[in-house]
């Protein structure tokens, strides 16, 4: 059985993937509610799981990143005192916004928001799975009673 890391990783890995599962996930089978309820808990807890696992790695790529504009700044205050040009603060700062590691790093960080947020909204569509689920048991039962009433 895979670990819940390695599910993550395959799924921040392949687009494909994680749309495919996350839509399978939030699908409700009208035709066997029972079994969707059934495997609701387990599969809100996994989803879950990856949310805070997708923002823990959103958290770890923010913390990089700020890191990484300290030290691409430093690098172009540097540039500039080598060409003997005045290190304005709007100067230094058009030059690390330049940077080609500095646009990798925020490219990353982007990709990392995107995912963070596409698991997230999975968690929350299984928050209104819950709720829709319980609502046709509900309306299953009632029917199933006048019927059998």
């Amino acid at each position: 059985m895979q670990s819940l890391r390695d599910i993550y990783k395959e799924l921040c890995e392949s687009p494909e993937k994680l749309e495919s599962r996350s839509s399978s996930a939030c699908t409700v089978d009208i035709e066997d509610i029972f079994g969707s309820m059934r495997t609701h808990a387990e599969d809100f807890r996994v989803w879950s799981q990856l949310s805070v696992l997708a923002q823990h790695d959103l958290a770890k790529l923010k913390a990089q990143t700020e890191v990484l504009w300290a030290d691409c700044r430093a690098r172009s205050m540097e540039q500039l005192s080598k060409d003997g040009e005045k290190s304005t603060k709007d100067r230094v700062d058009d030059l690390t916004l330049r940077d080609q590691a500095y646009q990798k790093g925020l490219a990353v960080l982007h990709d990392a928001e995107k995912r963070a947020g596409l698991f997230k909204s999975v968690e929350q569509a299984m928050w209104m799975r819950k709720d829709m689920l319980q609502s046709m048991n509900a309306r299953q039962c009632k029917e199933l009673s006048s019927i059998q009433g």
